[in-house]
């Protein structure tokens, strides 16, 4: 939502979304006007990662385990 108190973009709090696989949410992203910022990696034991940024700037992850 849109508030004088905050605004949209990198160095805000960034949010984590588990997912099934996130290559799916990393290509879901892209083909939704988003810029995938790093895509998908490991991150060890704890599966994968995406990071991508949002219409409005905003810098969101998505993680899976495979």
């Amino acid at each position: 939502m849109k508030t004088q108190h905050s605004k949209p973009g990198p160095g805000g709090t960034q949010v984590y979304f588990l997912v099934e696989d996130c290559a799916l949410q990393q290509a879901r992203a892209a083909d939704a006007g988003g810029v995938v910022i790093r895509p998908k990696f490991s991150i060890g034991q704890f599966g994968f990662v995406v990071l991508c940024e949002d219409t409005e700037g905003n810098v969101i992850g998505f993680n899976s385990l495979k």
